[in-house]
């Protein structure tokens, strides 16, 4: 495929870029002391919901990964790896919802599975960039992560029963109202609700479940793309009314997931522009996977 590309228009860094560069530039400092491998950096900017298109946020935050990409390869040049990541929402409102139920279903054949689109707004904005290769672009689903993950826990809590009996994985399940609740002690102290079962097959499932599948999948894609690559960053953009529930994720994530040398990093915006932000760093040494 062919892409026709123009100039992208140069600027200097904004506030949350800058300081999204200077975070990433330590910890790939850091990396570099402890590893011989180059370090891949994965940014998830562009989020956008299949009913609604692409909104400013979704603009902004591809714009913004864009921009501290860009810097971070001038800066480390052979050092760094760099690919892309997008998260649609087709789950609509039912991730939001105080209870979206969530089934263990066959999966449907090739043929019936509707293929997601990029909206031709967002699609402008990466075929735009000189960054942008159809090959490092990892585009995922929030209804994919929501069924991997609950068939990923349910297969958990078979293989770890000893250990959330004794707490020591950090989940644990107790009975509610004729419900088994699955949950987990979050790096705040917090109970933080995974999902409710009614039966071995009928999951209520919540959003901490849905991004801790996203970032396993999104981390494993990335290392397929560039295999050699030894330590891995994840940069997700997010809008500030997300923050608990991406950050949640990323520590069951890290608890629950194999994962091994990951970093992820939770950037919120308070307002499309990014003006105001928070940042928060999550790591896969902090926690102690159970396998």
């Amino acid at each position: 495929m062919k892409i026709e590309r123009t100039a992208s228009p140069s600027r200097s860094l904004n506030k949350v870029e800058e300081t999204l560069v200077d975070v990433i530039g330590e910890l790939i400092q850091k990396s570099k002391q402890t590893s011989q491998g180059r370090i891949l950096v994965v940014f998830e900017g562009g989020h956008f919901s299949t009913l609604s298109g692409a909104d400013e946020f979704s603009i902004h935050s591809q714009q913004s990964a864009f921009q501290v990409a860009d810097h971070l390869i001038r800066r480390f040049s052979r050092d760094v790896r760099i690919v892309f990541g997008i998260l649609a929402d087709d789950l609509g409102q039912v991730c939001h919802t105080e209870q979206p139920v969530c089934t263990i279903a066959p999966p449907a054949p090739p043929a019936l599975e509707k293929a997601i689109e990029i909206p031709g707004t967002l699609y402008d904005v990466l075929k735009a960039h000189k960054l942008f290769s159809p090959d490092k672009l990892i585009l995922l689903s929030e209804k994919s992560a929501k069924n991997r993950g609950i068939k990923w826990f349910r297969e958990y809590l078979k293989s770890h029963v000893a250990n959330i009996a004794e707490r020591s994985s950090g989940l644990s399940v107790e009975e509610e109202g004729g419900l088994k609740r699955l949950s987990f002690t979050g790096s705040d102290g917090q109970s933080v609700l995974v999902a409710d079962m009614t039966n071995e097959w009928k999951w209520i499932s919540y959003c901490p479940l849905i991004m801790a599948q996203h970032y396993y999948d999104l981390s494993q894609r990335a290392q397929k793309i560039f295999p050699s690559t030894q330590n891995r960053i994840v940069v997700d953009f997010s809008f500030i009314d997300d923050r608990g529930k991406v950050c949640k994720g990323a520590e069951l994530s890290l608890r629950a997931y194999p994962h091994k040398d990951l970093k992820i990093i939770n950037v919120c915006f308070a307002d499309v522009l990014g003006t105001v932000f928070t940042i928060d760093q999550h790591s896969s040494s902090q926690f102690n996977h159970t396998p």
